[in-house]
């Protein structure tokens, strides 16, 4: 079913998809239960993108917000698709990447970290972002950050690494890996395919205003940001471990050209949870990462004869199969072995994981734990 594709008539594209995996599904005897849920999923996501195409906007979210937390309301039981159990951690010391075009100028650190706060004007629309909402959007290798630029000319792209500094929850929707996917992450696969598939269509007119294609990614992006306000917001209480900050994907920019792995082409995007900030970044987001002195493949080539020296050194890469030795002596995996033993910075922020009317300790003054994250020193008025 990837990639994606449609003709003429998108709405009738997908609902032509969900129909070949329910069809596939019902030959391979899946369960009535599981069956029942997956074809609930296609039933809101068809019946949201038609009230898009009505103009129902608010419709369309209700409906799909719905099935993604599982109720009406996002604080009730019910699981839906949000649930924990579909997403996964991105943990402490892992490496992700992000790219800009040179524009004949060098970058710092916050330049390559997302749009600021107040320059909204210029964020466009995106798969995965819609206009004037900044996303800190990530890729898991140089290879993909090029890919979803467009490739342009690969020397000149300043790259930066970011260094998981604080591990963090997203939903993880990549393309589910038959090699990989046992009996138990057999039925989450089944359930989380009709959403994958709504979200990976190719975009079949990148130069129109309003894409189709975006129309399920955006309503999930918006989806996680009303749960992230409505926690620290609304509830006024403090960001906890399970809060799922994202979304993992697998890109859309595929091409046979290359032969690298599939892992090669996974994709992150975090929206911004704070959105009033004299900094004019999250902070939150800045307390996830430590981000590497932006760097281009010109650069580090000037500096150090490449016919000479090994590409990447072998503790870069744990695996050692055929294709991770071929990546790895690649442009791509020279550069990110740079920007694996760079400089790291991190951007100034003090995050306080508490309820904003404060802590009341009780009458045997019992001690409370405290989450802070924060880039310096920082004391606690009381």
């Amino acid at each position: 079913m990837f990639p994606c594709e449609w003709a003429d008539d998108f709405m009738g594209s997908i609902d032509l998809l969900f129909k070949d995996y329910l069809d596939f599904l019902v030959e391979e005897e899946c369960p009535s239960d599981t069956m029942e849920d997956i074809c609930n999923s296609c039933k809101v996501i068809v019946d949201a993108v038609s009230s898009i195409f009505d103009g129902c906007h608010g419709e369309a979210f209700n409906a799909f917000s719905k099935l993604m937390n599982g109720a009406s309301d996002i604080h009730a039981s019910s699981p839906g698709l949000l649930s924990l159990p579909n997403s996964i951690q991105i943990c402490e010391g892992d490496h992700w990447y992000r790219a800009r075009k040179s524009e004949d100028k060098m970058f710092s650190v916050l330049d390559l970290f997302h749009i600021p706060l107040n320059k909204r004007g210029i964020v466009s629309t995106q798969r995965y972002s819609c206009p004037g909402f900044p996303c800190l959007y990530l890729s898991s290798s140089t290879y993909g950050c090029w890919e979803e630029l467009g490739r342009p000319g690969f020397d000149t792209l300043f790259f930066s690494s970011f260094r998981v500094r604080n591990t963090f929850r997203v939903l993880d929707l990549r393309i589910p890996d038959v090699e990989n996917c046992d009996d138990s992450q057999l039925n989450k696969a089944l359930k989380l395919l009709p959403l994958i598939i709504a979200c990976s269509f190719h975009v079949n007119n990148p130069e129109d205003v309003f894409k189709p294609e975006y129309i399920i990614p955006q309503l999930l992006l918006e989806t996680i940001i009303n749960n992230n306000h409505y926690k620290t917001k609304v509830e006024e209480t403090y960001l906890d471990e399970d809060i799922i900050w994202g979304i993992l994907y697998s890109s859309s920019h595929s091409h046979s050209a290359f032969g690298f792995e599939s892992k090669c082409l996974d994709n992150i995007v975090m929206p911004v949870i704070e959105t009033q900030n004299e900094n004019n970044y999250c902070s939150y987001l800045a307390s996830s990462f430590d981000i590497s002195i932006p760097t281009c493949f010109e650069y580090e080539s000037l500096e150090v004869s490449i016919l000479r020296k090994p590409f990447c050194d072998d503790s870069d890469f744990m695996e050692e199969d055929d294709s991770t030795q071929y990546y790895r002596n690649t442009k791509m995996g020279y550069l990110e072995s740079i920007l694996r033993n760079a400089e790291y910075k991190t951007l100034p922020h003090l995050v306080l994981f508490a309820p904003k009317e404060g802590l009341m300790l009780n009458s045997r003054g019992d001690p409370v734990n405290l989450v802070i994250r924060s880039s310096g020193e920082y004391h606690i008025e009381y």
